[in-house]
Protein backbone atom coordinates (compact mmCIF):
# COMPACT_ATOMS: atom_id res chain seq x y z
CA UNK A 1 0.00 0.00 0.00
CA UNK A 2 1.34 3.17 -0.85
CA UNK A 3 2.24 5.14 2.29
CA UNK A 4 -0.14 8.84 2.61
CA UNK A 5 1.04 12.14 1.28
CA UNK A 6 2.55 14.15 4.37
CA UNK A 7 0.66 17.77 3.73
CA UNK A 8 1.53 20.52 6.30
CA UNK A 9 -0.99 23.50 6.42
CA UNK A 10 0.41 26.68 7.73
CA UNK A 11 -2.09 29.17 8.72
CA UNK A 12 -1.68 32.88 9.02
CA UNK A 13 -4.10 32.99 11.87
CA UNK A 14 -3.85 36.95 11.68
CA UNK A 15 -6.01 37.04 8.86
CA UNK A 16 -8.32 34.59 10.10
CA UNK A 17 -9.03 36.29 13.46
CA UNK A 18 -9.31 40.01 11.68
CA UNK A 19 -11.20 38.76 8.84
CA UNK A 20 -14.00 36.74 11.00
CA UNK A 21 -13.98 39.53 13.45
CA UNK A 22 -14.88 42.30 11.16
CA UNK A 23 -17.65 40.18 9.30
CA UNK A 24 -19.42 39.60 12.68
CA UNK A 25 -18.84 43.34 13.95
CA UNK A 26 -18.62 46.28 11.46
CA UNK A 27 -21.45 48.44 11.60
CA UNK A 28 -22.74 46.97 14.73
CA UNK A 29 -23.17 48.23 18.40
CA UNK A 30 -20.79 46.10 20.88
CA UNK A 31 -23.96 44.97 22.68
CA UNK A 32 -24.65 43.05 19.19
CA UNK A 33 -21.50 41.21 18.97
CA UNK A 34 -21.58 37.65 19.39
CA UNK A 35 -17.96 36.14 20.23
CA UNK A 36 -19.45 32.48 20.37
CA UNK A 37 -20.30 32.91 16.77
CA UNK A 38 -16.83 34.21 15.74
CA UNK A 39 -15.40 31.71 17.23
CA UNK A 40 -17.95 28.93 15.74
CA UNK A 41 -16.64 30.90 12.33
CA UNK A 42 -13.23 30.55 12.40
CA UNK A 43 -13.11 26.81 14.07
CA UNK A 44 -15.18 25.93 10.60
CA UNK A 45 -12.86 28.28 8.51
CA UNK A 46 -9.62 25.85 10.11
CA UNK A 47 -11.78 22.88 9.31
CA UNK A 48 -12.42 23.16 6.23
CA UNK A 49 -9.11 24.36 5.41
CA UNK A 50 -7.72 21.20 6.78
CA UNK A 51 -9.97 19.19 4.73
CA UNK A 52 -9.34 21.23 1.64
CA UNK A 53 -5.53 21.18 1.86
CA UNK A 54 -5.60 17.10 3.09
CA UNK A 55 -3.68 18.13 5.88
CA UNK A 56 -1.68 15.41 8.24
CA UNK A 57 -0.63 18.54 10.03
CA UNK A 58 -1.01 21.87 11.09
CA UNK A 59 0.56 24.75 12.56
CA UNK A 60 -0.69 28.34 12.87
CA UNK A 61 0.87 31.76 13.66
CA UNK A 62 0.24 35.22 15.13
CA UNK A 63 2.17 38.14 15.01
CA UNK A 64 3.26 40.48 18.07
CA UNK A 65 2.56 43.91 18.07
CA UNK A 66 6.23 45.21 17.34
CA UNK A 67 8.91 43.01 14.68
CA UNK A 68 12.33 43.38 13.82
CA UNK A 69 11.09 45.49 10.97
CA UNK A 70 10.33 48.16 13.21
CA UNK A 71 14.01 48.49 13.73
CA UNK A 72 14.60 48.62 10.10
CA UNK A 73 12.08 51.64 9.51
CA UNK A 74 10.27 53.26 12.68
CA UNK A 75 7.37 54.33 10.45
CA UNK A 76 6.98 50.86 9.20
CA UNK A 77 2.86 50.19 9.10
CA UNK A 78 2.37 54.19 10.64
CA UNK A 79 0.02 54.67 8.34
CA UNK A 80 -1.90 52.07 10.11
CA UNK A 81 -2.70 53.94 13.12
CA UNK A 82 -5.97 55.40 12.70
CA UNK A 83 -7.39 52.25 10.99
CA UNK A 84 -10.17 50.55 12.28
CA UNK A 85 -9.81 47.47 14.10
CA UNK A 86 -12.35 45.07 15.60
CA UNK A 87 -13.06 44.62 19.45
CA UNK A 88 -12.61 41.33 19.46
CA UNK A 89 -9.27 40.60 17.18
CA UNK A 90 -7.34 39.80 20.38
CA UNK A 91 -9.68 37.55 22.00
CA UNK A 92 -9.93 35.34 18.22
CA UNK A 93 -6.10 35.44 18.18
CA UNK A 94 -6.00 33.91 21.61
CA UNK A 95 -8.88 31.09 20.96
CA UNK A 96 -7.08 29.57 17.28
CA UNK A 97 -3.59 29.58 19.23
CA UNK A 98 -5.30 27.55 22.12
CA UNK A 99 -7.54 25.23 19.65
CA UNK A 100 -5.26 25.61 16.24
CA UNK A 101 -2.12 24.40 17.20
CA UNK A 102 -1.22 28.41 16.78
CA UNK A 103 2.58 29.56 18.16
CA UNK A 104 4.23 33.42 18.42
CA UNK A 105 7.96 34.38 17.93
CA UNK A 106 9.00 37.91 19.83
CA UNK A 107 10.11 40.09 16.54
CA UNK A 108 8.86 38.12 13.66
CA UNK A 109 5.62 38.64 11.83
CA UNK A 110 3.54 35.92 10.97
CA UNK A 111 4.28 35.90 7.48
CA UNK A 112 8.48 35.03 7.98
CA UNK A 113 6.69 31.93 10.68
CA UNK A 114 5.41 31.26 7.49
CA UNK A 115 7.92 31.05 5.64
CA UNK A 116 10.42 29.62 8.03
CA UNK A 117 8.60 26.46 8.20
CA UNK A 118 7.50 26.23 4.75
CA UNK A 119 11.28 26.15 4.33
CA UNK A 120 12.38 24.24 7.21
CA UNK A 121 12.10 21.39 10.23
CA UNK A 122 12.70 23.00 13.30
CA UNK A 123 12.42 22.11 16.98
CA UNK A 124 10.83 24.61 18.67
CA UNK A 125 11.20 25.42 22.54
CA UNK A 126 8.17 26.83 23.96
CA UNK A 127 7.42 29.29 26.92
CA UNK A 128 4.17 30.79 28.18
CA UNK A 129 1.24 31.45 25.65
CA UNK A 130 2.40 29.93 22.64
CA UNK A 131 5.48 31.76 22.55
CA UNK A 132 8.52 30.55 20.56
CA UNK A 133 11.64 30.66 22.92
CA UNK A 134 14.24 29.20 20.49
CA UNK A 135 14.24 27.56 16.94
CA UNK A 136 17.09 24.89 16.25
CA UNK A 137 17.40 23.87 12.52
CA UNK A 138 16.84 20.01 11.97
CA UNK A 139 17.18 20.20 8.43
CA UNK A 140 14.78 21.33 5.07
CA UNK A 141 11.12 20.96 5.37
CA UNK A 142 10.20 17.14 4.32
CA UNK A 143 6.99 17.27 3.83
CA UNK A 144 5.55 15.95 0.35
CA UNK A 145 3.30 19.51 0.35
CA UNK A 146 3.07 22.56 2.23
CA UNK A 147 0.18 24.56 1.65
CA UNK A 148 0.03 28.31 3.18
CA UNK A 149 -3.27 29.57 3.81
CA UNK A 150 -3.19 33.79 3.92
CA UNK A 151 -4.83 36.43 1.90
CA UNK A 152 -1.27 38.10 1.80
CA UNK A 153 0.30 38.14 -1.52
CA UNK A 154 3.60 38.90 -0.37
CA UNK A 155 4.12 35.31 0.60
CA UNK A 156 3.94 34.30 -2.81
CA UNK A 157 7.66 35.19 -2.60
CA UNK A 158 8.08 31.20 -1.38
CA UNK A 159 7.79 28.82 -4.26
CA UNK A 160 9.86 25.45 -4.86
CA UNK A 161 13.37 25.73 -6.34
CA UNK A 162 13.90 22.84 -8.97
CA UNK A 163 12.30 19.47 -7.56
CA UNK A 164 13.97 19.57 -4.36
CA UNK A 165 12.12 19.95 -1.37
CA UNK A 166 8.29 20.32 -0.75
CA UNK A 167 5.43 21.39 -3.84
CA UNK A 168 4.70 24.99 -1.89
CA UNK A 169 0.67 26.11 -2.73
CA UNK A 170 -0.65 29.37 -1.66
CA UNK A 171 -4.22 29.37 -0.95
CA UNK A 172 -6.73 32.13 -0.85
CA UNK A 173 -10.12 31.16 0.37
CA UNK A 174 -12.84 32.06 -1.09
CA UNK A 175 -14.77 35.62 0.01
CA UNK A 176 -18.19 35.44 -0.79
CA UNK A 177 -19.08 39.13 0.02
CA UNK A 178 -17.07 40.61 -1.87
CA UNK A 179 -17.60 38.17 -4.83
CA UNK A 180 -13.94 36.62 -4.94
CA UNK A 181 -13.19 32.87 -5.55
CA UNK A 182 -10.78 30.72 -4.01
CA UNK A 183 -7.50 30.46 -5.59
CA UNK A 184 -4.06 28.24 -5.64
CA UNK A 185 -0.97 29.66 -6.71
CA UNK A 186 2.15 27.30 -7.01
CA UNK A 187 5.50 29.25 -7.08
CA UNK A 188 8.43 27.73 -9.28
CA UNK A 189 11.92 28.66 -9.41
CA UNK A 190 12.34 32.27 -10.56
CA UNK A 191 8.34 32.87 -10.86
CA UNK A 192 6.68 35.28 -12.99
CA UNK A 193 4.85 38.30 -13.62
CA UNK A 194 1.67 39.14 -15.39
CA UNK A 195 0.37 42.25 -16.62
CA UNK A 196 -3.55 41.96 -16.33
CA UNK A 197 -5.82 45.14 -18.21
CA UNK A 198 -9.12 45.21 -17.07
CA UNK A 199 -11.84 46.64 -18.92
CA UNK A 200 -15.01 47.53 -17.72
CA UNK A 201 -15.97 49.41 -21.32
CA UNK A 202 -15.64 52.86 -19.81
CA UNK A 203 -11.95 52.71 -18.33
CA UNK A 204 -8.95 50.46 -18.42
CA UNK A 205 -7.13 49.33 -15.40
CA UNK A 206 -3.85 47.80 -15.16
CA UNK A 207 -2.49 45.82 -12.73
CA UNK A 208 1.08 43.51 -11.91
CA UNK A 209 0.33 40.39 -10.19
CA UNK A 210 3.36 37.19 -9.75
CA UNK A 211 4.87 34.99 -7.65
CA UNK A 212 8.44 33.75 -7.04
CA UNK A 213 11.69 35.81 -6.58
CA UNK A 214 10.98 37.85 -9.51
CA UNK A 215 8.02 38.90 -7.61
CA UNK A 216 9.70 40.15 -4.26
CA UNK A 217 12.11 41.96 -6.95
CA UNK A 218 8.83 43.64 -7.87
CA UNK A 219 7.96 44.78 -4.35
CA UNK A 220 11.61 45.76 -3.75
CA UNK A 221 10.75 48.45 -6.56
CA UNK A 222 7.06 49.04 -6.13
CA UNK A 223 7.13 48.83 -2.35
CA UNK A 224 3.66 48.66 -0.32
CA UNK A 225 1.57 51.32 0.65
CA UNK A 226 -0.59 49.02 3.26
CA UNK A 227 2.78 48.85 5.12
CA UNK A 228 4.19 52.83 4.68
CA UNK A 229 7.32 50.65 2.18
CA UNK A 230 8.13 53.30 -0.42
CA UNK A 231 10.31 50.88 -2.48
CA UNK A 232 11.99 52.65 -5.44
CA UNK A 233 10.68 55.52 -4.46
CA UNK A 234 9.84 58.92 -2.13
CA UNK A 235 7.00 60.85 -0.74
CA UNK A 236 6.76 64.11 -1.92
CA UNK A 237 5.02 67.22 -0.74
CA UNK A 238 2.13 68.15 -3.14
CA UNK A 239 -0.55 71.00 -3.02
CA UNK A 240 -4.02 70.59 -4.51
CA UNK A 241 -4.24 73.36 -7.35
CA UNK A 242 -8.32 73.69 -7.84
CA UNK A 243 -11.33 72.40 -5.88
CA UNK A 244 -12.55 72.39 -2.43
CA UNK A 245 -8.75 71.69 -1.07
CA UNK A 246 -6.90 74.32 -3.12
CA UNK A 247 -4.09 75.42 -1.08
CA UNK A 248 -3.75 72.72 0.65
CA UNK A 249 -0.45 70.26 1.18
CA UNK A 250 -0.75 66.76 0.99
CA UNK A 251 1.59 63.80 0.17
CA UNK A 252 1.82 61.22 -2.69
CA UNK A 253 3.84 58.60 -4.00
CA UNK A 254 7.02 59.31 -6.77
CA UNK A 255 8.69 56.72 -7.53
CA UNK A 256 8.91 53.15 -10.13
CA UNK A 257 5.30 52.10 -10.40
CA UNK A 258 3.46 48.60 -10.83
CA UNK A 259 3.37 49.10 -15.03
CA UNK A 260 7.52 50.15 -15.14
CA UNK A 261 9.09 47.54 -12.84
CA UNK A 262 7.07 44.94 -14.96
CA UNK A 263 8.53 46.29 -18.13
CA UNK A 264 12.05 46.65 -16.01
CA UNK A 265 11.35 42.77 -15.11
CA UNK A 266 9.65 41.15 -17.49
CA UNK A 267 12.49 39.91 -20.34
CA UNK A 268 14.46 38.87 -17.17
CA UNK A 269 15.02 34.89 -17.07
CA UNK A 270 17.21 34.99 -13.47
CA UNK A 271 17.09 36.47 -9.90
CA UNK A 272 20.71 37.65 -11.11
CA UNK A 273 19.29 39.45 -13.81
CA UNK A 274 16.81 40.93 -12.58
CA UNK A 275 18.50 42.10 -9.42
CA UNK A 276 21.29 44.19 -11.63
CA UNK A 277 17.44 45.94 -13.10
CA UNK A 278 16.53 46.69 -9.75
CA UNK A 279 19.88 48.27 -8.18
CA UNK A 280 20.17 50.07 -11.38
CA UNK A 281 16.78 51.65 -10.42
CA UNK A 282 17.55 52.37 -7.19
CA UNK A 283 21.37 53.98 -8.38
CA UNK A 284 18.77 56.22 -10.96
CA UNK A 285 16.52 57.10 -7.88
CA UNK A 286 18.86 57.88 -5.11
CA UNK A 287 22.20 57.81 -6.44
CA UNK A 288 25.16 57.47 -3.71
CA UNK A 289 22.39 56.69 -1.22
CA UNK A 290 21.15 53.83 -2.99
CA UNK A 291 22.65 50.85 -1.20
CA UNK A 292 21.27 52.01 1.99
CA UNK A 293 17.71 52.14 0.83
CA UNK A 294 17.75 49.08 -1.33
CA UNK A 295 18.95 46.88 1.94
CA UNK A 296 16.19 48.76 3.93
CA UNK A 297 13.53 48.46 1.72
CA UNK A 298 14.49 44.88 0.84
CA UNK A 299 14.32 43.58 4.48
CA UNK A 300 10.85 45.17 4.89
CA UNK A 301 9.39 43.31 2.20
CA UNK A 302 11.29 39.74 1.79
CA UNK A 303 9.95 36.66 4.09
CA UNK A 304 12.70 35.74 6.07
CA UNK A 305 12.73 32.28 6.03
CA UNK A 306 16.15 31.15 7.96
CA UNK A 307 16.53 30.90 11.86
CA UNK A 308 20.18 30.01 13.20
CA UNK A 309 21.30 29.96 17.09
CA UNK A 310 17.90 29.92 18.15
CA UNK A 311 16.67 33.54 17.89
CA UNK A 312 19.08 34.81 14.54
CA UNK A 313 17.00 35.94 11.74
CA UNK A 314 19.83 35.94 8.67
CA UNK A 315 18.76 39.05 6.46
CA UNK A 316 18.34 39.39 2.96
CA UNK A 317 20.99 40.94 1.38
CA UNK A 318 21.53 41.97 -2.73
CA UNK A 319 25.30 40.27 -2.11
CA UNK A 320 26.85 37.58 -0.75
CA UNK A 321 27.17 39.02 2.91
CA UNK A 322 25.56 37.28 5.98
CA UNK A 323 24.01 39.33 8.64
CA UNK A 324 21.88 38.83 10.94
CA UNK A 325 19.12 39.90 13.40
CA UNK A 326 19.33 39.40 16.96
CA UNK A 327 15.62 38.61 18.17
CA UNK A 328 16.71 38.67 21.94
CA UNK A 329 19.14 42.08 21.92
CA UNK A 330 16.51 43.45 18.98
CA UNK A 331 19.52 44.45 17.26
CA UNK A 332 21.58 43.98 14.18
CA UNK A 333 24.27 41.21 13.90
CA UNK A 334 27.47 41.97 11.09
CA UNK A 335 29.26 37.95 10.38
CA UNK A 336 32.03 38.56 13.06
CA UNK A 337 29.38 39.47 15.79
CA UNK A 338 27.23 35.94 14.94
CA UNK A 339 29.69 33.73 15.17
CA UNK A 340 30.94 35.07 18.43
CA UNK A 341 27.59 34.26 19.97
Amino acid sequence: MASKKKVLLLVDLDMVAFSHCAAEEFGKEPEDINFAKIQMSMDSKMEFLSKRSGATHIMGFVSPSKTMRNVFAENYKGNRDNVWRPENLKNAKAHLMVAWNGYWMKGLEADDLLAVFARHEYEITTGKRNEIKSLTRIGPCTYDEVWIASLDKDLRQIGQFGDTGPVIKHYQWERESQGIGEKIVIPKDYGELKLIIKDNGKSKKKEVKGCGPKFFLHQLLIGDSTDNVMGCGVLEEKIYKTGAKAGETYFRRSGVGAVESFELLDKTTTYAEGLKKVIGAFIMRFGDGWEEELLKVGRLVYMHHQVEKGNCVRLWHYKNINEYFDLKENRILTQEEYLQK
